[in-house]
């Protein structure tokens, strides 16, 4: 995990003193909140310190004058990085090169909490409170039309056009919340990004977005 796993102690509890301190028995993963950085900066852009992104994730740059100090290069650990851009581009491929962008706390709206991080804020606990960000919105209309034939004194037949959804709207059934993840592009990834899960009428567990249905009925 991110913060437990460069912290110089067991603040948030993770493993306890027999092996299964709170956050594991509950989760077992990283509960830690993150770093705030800038309250206007796009919900999805997190960054990194340089020795965070080498010891959690390997980060070596693509040459030695972009690699962090802790991964034998010359930048310094408290140098701030743009995790979105090593989402991208390597940290689910370590042989790549890593695209190292320099950014500053302004150009980010979280920072990851590990434990350059926390040398660098004077704490372990992040500074982001709850609720920062918001999913995507519902924007859901049905709508059902039907006409009714008269066929004798005593038949008739109707017919029903059903539709969900009907303005095709994306609705995003969730949003991946783990920070670590930002930049990665995959289906189901992709920290605040919506986009990147399945749009689905509410109600319905499959993948489609607007549904018709026709319908018929003869009363006699």
């Amino acid at each position: 995990t991110t913060c437990t796993g460069t912290s110089n102690g067991d603040y948030y509890d993770f493993f306890g003193a027999t092996g299964t301190g709170f956050a594991a028995s509950f989760v077992g993963v990283d509960v830690a909140r993150p770093f705030l950085g800038n309250l206007n900066a796009p919900a999805s852009s997190v960054g990194i310190f340089a020795g965070d992104a080498c010891n959690l994730f390997g980060v070596t740059g693509a040459t030695a004058a972009t690699t962090p100090v802790s991964c034998g290069g010359t930048m310094p650990d408290n140098t701030l990085l743009s995790m979105t851009a090593l989402g991208q581009t390597c940290v689910n491929f370590p042989s790549a090169n890593c695209n190292v962008v320099q950014i500053t706390k302004n150009d980010v709206r979280y920072i990851v909490n590990a434990g350059e991080a926390q040398s660098i804020f004077g704490t372990p606990f992040g500074t982001a409170r709850r609720n920062l960000s918001q999913d995507a919105i519902t924007n859901i209309a049905n709508l059902s039309v039907l006409k009714k034939f008269k066929i004798t004194e005593r038949t008739s037949f109707e017919f029903r056009t059903t539709l969900l959804n009907a303005f095709n709207h994306p609705n995003f059934q969730t949003v991946d919340p783990f920070i670590e993840d930002a930049g990665l592009r995959a289906q189901g990834t992709g920290f605040g990004d919506p986009t990147l899960t399945n749009s689905v009428p509410f109600g319905y567990a499959s993948a489609n977005t607007r549904i018709i249905y026709f319908g018929g009925t003869i009363r006699f």
